[in-house]
Parts: C-alpha cells; sequence; structure tokens
C-alpha cells in the first residue's frame, strides 16, 4: 500500500486503471464557439481565438470540417486542420478534413501528416 502511495501510477493488473477516452465537445458548446469563430473579423484572429481554445478541448471530425469552412485561406485551413488532429476524438475519419481544402498540393500535405502520426 505504501508503495502505492508513493507511486500512483503504478497500476494493478487485475484492476487496470484506464483513463477515459476524450469526449468531443458538447453541441451547445460547440455552436457557441462557431459564434465566437465568426465574430472575428481577421484570419489570423480566428487562427488564435482556435488555437486558443482548443488546447483543453476534443471534437469530432464533422465538427473540425465546420471550423474549417469557417476559415477563408487554404493555407489557414491546412494549418488548422494540422493543428486539430491531435484534438480529435475520431481520427480514423480525418480524411475527410481534406475535402475542405482547395488546392491538391494541400490536400497531399495535410494527408502526408495525418499517416506520418498514425
Amino acid at each position: 500500500f505504501m508503495a502505492f502511495l508513493q507511486n500512483p501510477t503504478t497500476t494493478n493488473p487485475s484492476n487496470p486503471i484506464t483513463p477515459a477516452a476524450p469526449q468531443a465537445m458538447a453541441e451547445i458548446d460547440f455552436n457557441n464557439f462557431l459564434n465566437t469563430i465568426r465574430k472575428q473579423s481577421f484570419e489570423k484572429d480566428k487562427d488564435q481565438q482556435i488555437k486558443t481554445y482548443m488546447k483543453n478541448a476534443f471534437m469530432t471530425t464533422a465538427q473540425i470540417k465546420q471550423v474549417i469552412k469557417l476559415l477563408t485561406y487554404d493555407s489557414s485551413r491546412l494549418e488548422i486542420a494540422k493543428f486539430l488532429f491531435n484534438r480529435c476524438i475520431d481520427k480514423e475519419n480525418y480524411f475527410e478534413i481534406a475535402n475542405e481544402l482547395q488546392f491538391s498540393s494541400s490536400k497531399t500535405e495535410l494527408n502526408d501528416y495525418v499517416k506520418s502520426r498514425l
């Protein structure tokens, strides 16, 4: 028991502690988040707002697609798509994000990025 108190990360094989899987943000929170981004006039402000908020939140691929659609420039969309990959709870669907990019070079870059992290 004392060993456990000194090192609480040790798990008992007969009773393993499994961390809870991340949950996507709730619908109401997500809608508030989208509205906050929409209020930003400049692309760089939208980028910053997304990066700041998403440090501690998770989304589904479908939610990420909606966020990316709020950005004007393909370069911004690509940057945010890369940034949000680790905040996605259903990475198996992330290939859908490439459809929101305009240029084939951006799509290829995103797909290569995703492949390198799976």
